[in-house]
Order: C-alpha cells, then structure tokens, then sequence
C-alpha cells in the first residue's frame, strides 16, 4: 500500500472512530465487562483509552522510530 493510501485510510478509521466514541453516553463508557478471560473486567472507557488510544501510541512510537522523528 503507497504511504498517502496508509495516511488517507488511518483518517477515516479515525474519523469513524471518533464519532462513534463521541456518540457514547457515559452510561455506556461506564459498562463492563469481561473482555479477556482471566483479568478483572474493564469499562467501555478502559477498553477505548488502553486498547484504542494506547495502541495507536505504539504504532505512533514505531512510525517515529522508523523515521527517525
């Protein structure tokens, strides 16, 4: 995939997923449950701040490596 194609479909998966987070009420953000066997359950608002935000850090992080940045 050319590097625009990456850069154009990592802003429209934002983008959608932006709005869909937004969308939460925080009734919804508070809901939880077990997302893997075996840890405490975690908060819709858990799972969005360390598996959404969190990841996307890392990838950032090795993006930058990368490139020296």
């Amino acid at each position: 995939m050319h590097p625009a194609e990456t850069i154009d479909l990592h802003r429209k998966g934002s983008a959608t997923a932006a709005a869909t987070i937004r969308g939460l009420s925080d009734a919804e953000l508070a809901a939880s449950g077990t997302v893997l066997k075996g840890l405490p359950p975690m908060t819709a608002e858990q799972l969005i701040a360390g598996g959404l935000l969190g990841h996307i850090d890392e990838h950032y992080g090795s993006i930058r490596k990368t490139v020296g940045h």
